[in-house]
C-alpha cells in the first residue's frame, strides 16, 4: 500500500550494517520527519566519529532487547552511544546539542529492539520527562505488560495482512513507538478541535 508514512523504510532501507552508521541510516531517519544539518552529517560520517560509533555498537549487540536487558549493565552503554550521537548533531558554532529526538531516531535505526523512538508527541502522551534515563525504563515496562503486547501483536498482524508494509512483526518496540505516536497525534487533534469549538 502506497502512502506518505515511513512504514518499513525506516528499519529496512539498505544498506544497514549492524556496526556501521552510514549514509543510508541518516537517509532512513529523515523518513521520520527530522532534518540533519550538513555539519552534523559530516561529523557523524567522519573517520574518527565513525570509529567511535562502531566501537559503541559492538558493545550493543543487534539482538539486545529493551524488555530483557540487564539494565544496570546495558543502560550505561546505551547512554554512551546516544550521548555521542546527540553531541555530534549540534549545529555549527554550538557547543551543545538539544537534538534529542533525532539522536533517539538514529539510535533506534541501528538498534530497533533496544532504543525507543522518543519525540515530543510520545513523551507528552505518556507523561514522561523527556530525559532518556527515566524514559527508557517506562518503555521496558510497557513491553513487559503481557496484555499490551498481546493487543500490539494483534494490531501488527492485522496491519500487515492489510498490506500496510509495517515490516518485521518481531520488532515490537518499533511498532509500539508507532502506535503511541498515532495515539498522541490523535489526542492532539482532539484537544485542538475542542478548543476551537465555540462556547
Amino acid at each position: 500500500m502506497q502512502s506518505n508514512f515511513a512504514g518499513a523504510t525506516f528499519t529496512e532501507l539498505k544498506p544497514n550494517h549492524p556496526y556501521v552508521l552510514g549514509v543510508a541510516d541518516l537517509l532512513a531517519v529523515t523518513t521520520l520527519s527530522v532534518d540533519i544539518p550538513p555539519p552534523a552529517i559530516r561529523r557523524l560520517l567522519s573517520a574518527e566519529t565513525a570509529e567511535r560509533i562502531a566501537s559503541l555498537l559492538q558493545d550493543l549487540g543487534p539482538d539486545l532487547e529493551l524488555s530483557t536487558i540487564e539494565a544496570p549493565v546495558v543502560a550505561p552503554l546505551m547512554a554512551n552511544l546516544y550521548e555521542l550521537i546527540k553531541r555530534e548533531l549540534r549545529r555549527h558554532g554550538a557547543e551543545t546539542s538539544n537534538a534529542w529526538v533525532t539522536a533517539s531516531k538514529i539510535c533506534a535505526r541501528k538498534r530497533p529492539r533496544l532504543y525507543p523512538v522518543r519525540d515530543s508527541v510520545v513523551v507528552t502522551d505518556l507523561g514522561l520527562t523527556g530525559f532518556y534515563a527515566e524514559d527508557w525504563p517506562v518503555f521496558a515496562d510497557i513491553l513487559n505488560d503481557a496484555t499490551v503486547m498481546e493487543k500490539l501483536q494483534s494490531l501488527v498482524a492485522h496491519a500487515n495482512t492489510a498490506e500496510a508494509e509495517l515490516g518485521d512483526e518481531a520488532l515490537l518496540l518499533k511498532h509500539l513507538d508507532t502506535v503511541l505516536w498515532m495515539r498522541g497525534q490523535r489526542l492532539r487533534r482532539q484537544r485542538r478541535a475542542s478548543v476551537a469549538q465555540p462556547g
